[in-house]
């Protein structure tokens, strides 16, 4: 929880870069970036291919399992994606990185954004399944690809029938109906209500 809005940086709730890991059993929210708009990022959750510590490193074959991300922003000029995995340096690559169980929801652009600007859509082959996406302004195009030649965007039904062996058929696009997701900061209860589409919908 990085507070709804602070004065220093440009706040990902989580900014990561590597390949072979796994990240798991996280709760990210509330995060509304800085009051320097001009200098905000574009996602609660980045995870990227680029530099650190001057050397490069791509995003491969990481195992993101588990994680609750709630986007709340209250800042209209701005709107940011729950998740986005990205990369732009023609020497990196970000690909083959495997996403289950995760609850993905109410950020006010994109729940999932998948960039590789070097891939054409077909190199893409991030794996997605037993995710539960939920954007309730009601836009109905919760994932976003970006790639080499263009951009894509569409709802969990049509990225598990356009892309079938990237989006299995466990992911879905419904509330997940949280306990509580009014007040700020800790006033806020993720666990989940009976009747919820989450509860044991897992892969």
């Amino acid at each position: 929880y990085d507070g709804l809005v602070w004065t220093g940086g440009n706040g990902w709730c989580l900014q990561f870069t590597g390949s072979n890991c796994i990240l798991r059993f996280n709760t990210f929210y509330d995060d509304t970036a800085t009051v320097y708009t001009a200098r905000q990022w574009p996602a609660i959750v980045g995870a990227s291919a680029s530099a650190l510590n001057s050397a490069n490193a791509s995003l491969l074959y990481n195992k993101i399992y588990n994680n609750t991300v709630y986007g709340e922003n209250d800042q209209t000029e701005w709107q940011k994606d729950g998740w986005i995995s990205s990369n732009y340096e023609p020497t990196l690559t970000q690909n083959y990185n495997i996403f289950k169980n995760n609850i993905i929801a109410a950020a006010p652009r994109f729940q999932i954004a998948d960039v590789d600007t070097m891939l054409t859509l077909e190199e893409m082959n991030n794996l997605y399944d037993g995710n539960l996406l939920f954007d309730p302004s009601a836009q109905s195009r919760t994932v976003r690809y970006q790639y080499r030649g263009g951009n894509l965007t569409l709802t969990v039904e049509e990225a598990k029938r356009a892309r079938p062996n990237q989006w299995g058929p466990g992911n879905k696009e419904a509330d997940p109906m949280f306990v509580n997701t009014f007040g700020q900061g800790p006033a806020k209860d993720f666990n989940l209500r009976q009747g919820s589409p989450a509860i044991d919908a897992g892969v």
